[in-house]
This record gives C-alpha cells, structure tokens and sequence, in this order.
C-alpha cells in the first residue's frame, strides 16, 4: 500500500478485496470497514478500500507478466543449467510494473 502497509495477495484476498468493493459499491455495507492486516486491525474507507483492490490486481498480474516473460526465457534455452530464475523473475517483475 502507499502507506507501507502490506497485505497478502492470495487468492483469499483477493477475493475478500472484491467482494468488499462490490458489497460497498451496491449499499450491502457502509464505510468504515474493519479490515485484518498481518500487523493489525484497520478502520479502512471506501477509497481505501478500492485502493487496496487495484494495488493487489496490479500487482499480482504484473507477476503473471513476469512468470510468463521467464517461462519463454527458460524454453528458449537449449540447456536451462545455470539459469538464475530469480534474477529472472525480479528482473522481469521490475519491468512490468
């Protein structure tokens, strides 16, 4: 999060983070929603949210990019011994985003 706060980007999540913006977006709860982080509880608004959603989206879908760009990496080598898939990954991923 911008705040430095960080949260899990799971599939749980992620699907908690939907249904939250969809249950504020259609009335079915109101603003503040309280929110379990992995450091603590968090009154969180409306925005913040929605904010939350989107940053967990991007992210998750930027490391699908960079899984991908390294999936096409790995099958193009004729021998993939030696290959630092981490570096990999991470160079990848800081591409994407």
């Amino acid at each position: 999060m911008p705040d430095g706060t960080t949260l899990p980007t799971d599939q749980a999540t992620r699907v908690s983070l939907t249904g939250a913006v969809n249950s504020l977006a259609n009335g079915m709860m109101t603003a503040p929603v309280a929110w379990k982080f992995p450091g603590g509880w968090a009154d969180l608004t409306q925005a913040q949210i929605e904010a939350a959603a989107a940053a967990v989206v991007t992210h998750v879908q930027a490391c699908f990019s960079a899984e991908r760009a390294v999936q096409t990496q790995v099958e193009a080598l004729p021998d993939p011994t030696g290959f630092d898939l981490q570096t990999a990954f991470t160079t990848a991923l800081n591409a994407s985003q």
